[in-house]
């Protein structure tokens, strides 16, 4: 925990004409026609060239079905309360795209939002195949959050899946919302104990630290999956 005042990047550097932020955002949203692509590779191109995340970041990781907001937003309550400069990064946003990006708190000003995604665009110009919207907005929260050195990063995971773009990080610490059918289209319709078994391995493999997102213990008759699964409960 640090109680230095770190400058945001707006304060370091001369400040955006009015006009990019719409400019930036217009381009960002048209990558939406790049559509959803499933797989990692492409995340990791992005991160490794931005250099995120750093490899002492500490990442708490939540996927789910329901629940992973609010499970982020009490997170981020509680690590700040203890003294943390906190990074939170969830979606999708309910008015500005600057809400999915924050740091204690604040989201993430329109200057750098602008500069962050100068330097992406810059820098994926001619890759085969283009970063998705979800890719680039990822990768800019990382960015972000290492430009103004926090010390704790939630990171909500996007639509789910072991392929989803926020997989491409290592987390210190995984959190599992309740599992259920959900974007069948993108993910398909595997059964409950095979969606539940598949998600619960990947968090294992990836973190080694698996924690109930309630004082319950996972429904049964909705992922009777997680019966099996390997799973280590930590205080």
């Amino acid at each position: 925990m640090s109680d230095a005042v770190i400058p945001s990047v707006a304060e370091r550097e001369p400040r955006i004409p009015s006009a990019l932020p719409r400019m930036r955002l217009t381009w960002l949203f048209n990558t939406q026609r790049f559509g959803i692509k499933l797989g990692l590779e492409n995340s990791r191109r992005l991160f490794n060239a931005l250099d995120v995340p750093q490899p002492n970041e500490r990442i708490i990781h939540v996927a789910g079905t329901n629940g992973k907001g609010s499970v982020c937003a009490l997170l981020d309550s509680i690590l700040r309360a203890a003294g943390y400069r906190t990074a939170l990064f969830t979606s999708p946003h309910l008015v500005s795209f600057r809400e999915r990006i924050q740091v204690n708190g604040e989201l993430i000003s329109e200057d750098e939002v602008v500069r962050g995604l100068t330097k992406i665009r810059e820098l994926v110009a001619g890759w085969e195949p283009h970063p998705t919207f979800f890719e680039i907005a990822t990768g800019l929260a990382l960015d972000h959050f290492r430009n103004l050195e926090t010390e704790i990063v939630v990171l909500e995971t996007g639509m789910g899946g072991r392929l989803d773009a926020t997989n491409a990080t290592q987390p210190v610490v995984s959190v599992l919302t309740p599992i259920d059918y959900d974007h069948q289209k993108w993910l398909g319709c595997e059964s409950d104990r095979d969606r539940a078994r598949e998600g619960w391995h990947h968090q294992a493999s990836r973190s080694g630290r698996l924690r109930p997102a309630t004082a319950r213990k996972p429904r049964r008759s909705s992922v009777p999956g997680l019966r099996n699964a390997p799973r280590r409960w930590i205080s």
